[in-house]
């Protein structure tokens, strides 16, 4: 194998190349030559072409088994496609929201509808990915085969019911085949919603939530799911649950041994919230490196 570079960086290189092939167990390093250069991206910041006499060497950015993060520093490829973001308003229900798209339009015409709790109000859009499916998906644990749209709230403000399905309205083409999924003050938004207008949605799912009111219209096609932990402070939903029930809905809730009231990631993989969304035809993928 030949090499250019000196002041020690070769031996440096060669010396944790096996530490690299290790952690990548999606790697196929086998050549000597490919062993140094995958190690030796490690040793070199991202998107930065060194120059050493007459050669230039740019890091493996681009490779497929590396993914460069905004800090500079480099996570091993896990298998799953990344979700690319765009953010913008909606003007009938005025919402700005930040969606995340999925690499190739494969959903079947599926959407899901994400409201974040109480501390992500306000108008700085980042903000929504700091829990629940949105935090999967920008931090790159997790996939999903169909746009995400996540609406912001304005500070001091709730979910209001008609303002929401206003929105559902206006990003989603099939009622059906559309997801509604709430955490925390996004789930008393939920509940909300589906107990105005009924079947606005195909599946909705409330995590950590409460109901501030019972059903009060037919729930005949509603499909809903509450999903609160077992040391959750906050009032049950199991009355709610069961107005749904009552009214002509399917209605379920899912208890979380050991679990106070910030399960939003923990919910949203659970395998009763799994099942709820694929029958829309919706399909979380989640990274081995997944918490």
């Amino acid at each position: 194998m030949r090499t250019w570079l000196g002041d020690g960086r070769t031996a440096r290189i060669l010396a944790i190349a096996p530490r690299v092939l290790r952690r990548m167990p999606y790697a196929r390093f086998t050549t000597a030559s490919n062993r140094f250069r995958a190690a030796s991206a490690l040793l070199r910041p991202p998107r930065k072409v060194a120059t050493y006499g007459s050669r230039k060497w740019k890091p493996l950015t681009a490779c497929r088994h590396f993914r460069p993060w905004v800090d500079g520093s480099f996570d091993f490829y896990n298998g799953l496609a990344r979700m690319s973001e765009r953010s913008g308003r909606e003007t009938e229900s005025g919402f700005h929201y930040l969606a995340f798209l999925p690499p190739s339009e494969n959903s079947g015409g599926s959407v899901v509808v994400y409201l974040h709790g109480i501390g992500e109000r306000g108008e700085d859009l980042s903000l929504v990915k700091r829990y629940g499916l949105p935090a999967l998906l920008a931090g790159g644990r997790a996939s999903i085969n169909c746009p995400v749209i996540c609406p912001q709230l304005e500070s001091g403000s709730n979910w209001e019911p008609r303002r929401v399905a206003r929105f559902i309205r206006a990003v989603a083409a099939e009622p059906l085949k559309t997801v509604l999924i709430g955490y925390s003050l996004g789930a008393c938004g939920v509940c909300e919603v589906i107990g105005r207008f009924g079947a606005v949605v195909g599946q909705a799912v409330a995590i950590a939530g409460r109901a501030p009111h019972q059903a009060e219209v037919s729930q005949t096609g509603v499909s809903f799911l509450a999903i609160q932990g077992e040391l959750d402070s906050w009032p049950s939903t199991a009355s709610f649950v069961e107005s749904v029930s009552s009214l002509g809905g399917r209605a379920s809730s899912v208890t979380l041994p050991g679990q106070g009231h910030y399960v939003s990631e923990q919910a949203v993989l659970h395998s009763s919230c799994a099942s709820a969304l694929q029958a829309v035809g919706v399909k979380i993928t989640v990274s081995q490196n997944a918490g």
